[in-house]
């Protein structure tokens, strides 16, 4: 679906509550219920969350917006201690995405032309570990995709997740972009701030390096920036037995003995 005819369901949408007539809404499809998502989310003691093994690994909860023909201001968020990925819940409970592989999955979420959701997750701030961390009043909000979004877009999407998150007075929610936003969010940030949106990370929340999978690995370490990764690996530059250090995660990535990132 094309940025034009997405706004144009939002549009045709928010008119039809404000006029107080069911519009196009009444013919949307719908999800079947499940116990394992719902539309709302509780900061900062949402029973859906993953916890962090350490007292420096962010919360998070990831999430789901269905688009055309389905009610694109809705959030289907996932119980992710069964379901750890995007993917496995999609197929499971999401009907547009029932028998897709893994490649389709992502041709369907990841890129613009063909997008028929939108994938991202909600950060909060390290509760588990040793020592007990702080209790930080705000969470982040993250949007995954190997396209950008437009700066309308993510004000757009930020505000329906934000809507959706029940927190106490004084909680602020942040915009985290992922690694594929990072530029549209850095050249328009002073435009953000004037939407009340305001950008950071996780790493606001770090007492030191954050490993985000511990463990070991033995390998030629290789420096690739985020954008030659892929090409990298086409050419056998980079293969699979070596530990590659970037400047950025991005969406995708192919399998390697490990990751190190510089940011």
């Amino acid at each position: 679906m094309t940025g034009d005819r997405r706004y144009s369901v939002i549009a045709a949408a928010i008119l039809g509550v404000m006029l107080g007539s069911p519009g196009r809404l009444s013919g949307e499809p719908t999800v079947p219920p499940s116990p394992y998502w719902k539309n709302r989310i509780t900061f900062p003691g949402e029973a859906f969350r993953v916890q962090g093994a350490n007292a420096d690994d962010p919360d998070w909860i990831k999430f789901a917006i269905l688009l055309d023909p389905y009610d694109p201001n809705v959030v289907y968020y996932q119980d992710c201690r069964t379901y750890e990925f995007h993917y496995h819940f999609a197929v499971n409970h999401l009907p547009p995405f029932a028998g897709m592989t893994p490649r389709q999955f992502d041709q369907a979420t990841l890129y613009t032309a063909g997008r028929l959701a939108v994938l991202g997750a909600v950060i909060m701030p390290p509760s588990g570990g040793w020592p007990t961390p702080p209790a930080y009043p705000e969470y982040g909000i993250q949007f995954v995709g190997a396209d950008p979004f437009t700066r309308e877009e993510i004000a757009w999407l930020f505000d329906i997740v934000r809507q959706s998150v029940s927190a106490a007075a004084g909680v602020t929610a942040y915009y985290f972009p992922s690694y594929e936003q990072t530029r549209v969010a850095r050249e328009n940030e002073a435009w953000f701030l004037s939407q009340g949106i305001e950008i950071s990370s996780s790493a606001r929340w770090a007492q030191g390096n954050v490993a985000y999978a511990q463990g070991w690995a033995l390998g030629r370490l290789k420096f690739f920036p985020a954008e030659l990764i892929q090409s990298a690996y086409y050419t056998g530059q980079l293969e699979p037995n070596d530990i590659l250090l970037t400047d950025g995660v991005p969406a995708e990535i192919p399998f390697v003995a490990g990751i190190l990132t510089l940011s």
